[in-house]
């Protein structure tokens, strides 16, 4: 699905191209690790990232480096 949004992304000419399956790799694979440390540290580590922060902060610079007219999201 995230792959088929950047391809239409790319088709109007908003997202840079390249490999849109890597690219949806790179979208959603650093939002599955906090889960995954969360799931082998435990909810209560000290270094445990922010699920929110770590969201808006990854999509901040993941769309400023995809697409071709960056916006600011915060």
């Amino acid at each position: 699905a995230v792959a088929g949004m950047v391809e239409a992304s790319q088709a109007r000419g908003e997202v840079a191209t390249g490999d849109a399956r890597l690219y949806a790799f790179s979208l959603v694979g650093p939002l599955v690790a906090p889960l995954l440390f969360r799931e082998t540290f435990g909810l209560e580590s000290p270094y445990s990232a922010d699920p929110t922060k770590l969201a808006i902060q990854h999509a901040e610079s993941m769309m400023n480096g995809l697409l071709r007219h960056p916006i600011q999201m915060g």
